[in-house]
C-alpha cells in the first residue's frame, strides 16, 4: 500500500475519510497545508505528531517531496500551535535514507 494511503487511513481513523492520500502528497510535495478541505488541513496539522518520520520520509521518497518541503510543512504545523515532534525533530534526514522493499516496509539503507 501507497504511504501516503497509510497516513491518511490512520489520520482518518477517528474521523471518517476526510483527509485523502492526494491530500496528503500534495501536502508534502508543496512544503504547506494543501488538502482539498479545511477539515481534512485541520487533520493534516498533526501529521508529525501522529505519524513516525520513518513513515513520513518514506511518502516523500514515493512522491518525490524534497526534504526541504517536508521540513517547511512541519515547522507550518508548529506556527499554526501544533504539537512539536521530538521524533522529527531529532531524526537526521540528510542520512535517514528509506527503500520500499518487496514486503513493502521501509529499510533504512544506513544500517546494512
Amino acid at each position: 500500500m501507497p504511504a501516503a494511503s497509510l497516513i491518511a487511513t490512520h489520520l482518518n481513523a477517528p474521523y471518517g475519510r476526510i483527509v485523502s492520500a492526494g491530500d496528503v502528497a500534495l501536502s508534502l510535495t508543496s512544503g504547506r497545508l494543501s488538502a482539498a478541505t479545511k477539515a481534512a488541513n485541520d487533520i493534516l496539522s498533526g501529521l508529525f505528531a501522529e505519524v513516525e518520520p520513518r513513515l513520513i520520509l518514506r511518502c516523500a521518497q514515493e512522491e518525490g517531496a524534497a526534504l526541504e518541503a517536508v521540513q517547511r510543512l512541519y515547522e507550518e504545523t508548529v506556527v499554526q500551535g501544533c504539537v512539536r515532534s521530538p521524533e522529527w525533530e531529532h531524526c537526521d534526514l540528510a542520512l535517514f535514507s528509506v527503500l520500499r522493499t518487496p514486503n513493502d516496509y521501509p529499510v533504512d539503507l544506513e544500517s546494512r
